[in-house]
């Protein structure tokens, strides 16, 4: 419940870098913002739907690239997601995913993926670990 409580309150204050923004179809995700609180990695991200249908979000999914095995993709497991599984027409949503703290090195890489039942196709969002706060990033 208290995880829930964060999430929502951390999806409503946010600033999107549309520098790390993926279109595809209509349809954008954005980076937000990101924090850890109390062992737990919270990263929002905006949900922008253009187009004339829904977007569904049948799956969302977030990976870890770390920059000394670039051929590796580690799963973090997502704890609790905040957000709308449909975003109608014209309308934008935020996404709050909830993982098990983890600290990343520069050259790291978060990749989402929003995966939709309308066309099939996968909406992936290349981030940069050097744009979440500086104390997520281990002392090297």
């Amino acid at each position: 419940v208290t995880v829930g409580k964060i999430a929502a309150d951390f999806g409503k204050d946010h600033k999107v870098n549309h520098q790390y923004e993926v279109k595809v179809e209509g349809v954008s995700v954005g980076y937000a913002q990101a924090m850890t609180l109390n062992n737990m990695n919270y990263f929002s991200f905006r949900v922008r739907n253009r187009s004339k249908a829904p977007f569904e979000i049948l799956k969302a999914s977030l990976l870890h690239k770390e920059k000394k095995d670039t051929t590796l993709l580690h799963t973090m497991p997502i704890l609790y997601k905040k957000g709308p599984v449909r975003v109608a027409p014209r309308e934008e949503a935020n996404e709050v995913f909830v993982v098990p703290s983890k600290q990343f090195n520069k050259g790291d890489e978060i990749i989402i993926v929003l995966q939709t039942t309308a066309s099939k196709q996968q909406l992936v969002l290349y981030l940069p670990v050097t744009e979440l706060p500086k104390y997520m990033l281990a002392k090297q």
